[in-house]
């Protein structure tokens, strides 16, 4: 007979994304698009790990730590909190 973990052991299989409204950037494609970053939080959130979020991604730790710190990105340092929080 099959036996499963606890409800309260199981992993989600969609991690949520944060709310937040993406860093304002010049329009580069390989760049941290709204939508790289938006990747990035969920797998940040699925991780617990900003390498790891980051090489999901294909862009690099100290870029993901630069764009935290930018001008406007408050609202997606805060989404990067609540997503390890």
């Amino acid at each position: 007979m099959k036996t499963y973990p606890p409800r309260s052991l199981r992993r989600a299989r969609h991690v949520r994304v944060p709310a937040f409204f993406p860093v304002p950037l010049r329009g580069r494609s390989d760049g941290w698009t709204p939508k790289h970053q938006a990747d990035f939080l969920g797998a940040l959130a699925e991780t617990r790990c900003v390498t790891l979020a980051a090489r999901r991604v294909r862009m690099a730790r100290e870029t993901a730590y630069r764009l935290r710190r930018r001008r406007g990105g408050e609202s997606f340092a805060a989404a990067w909190d609540a997503a390890l929080g």
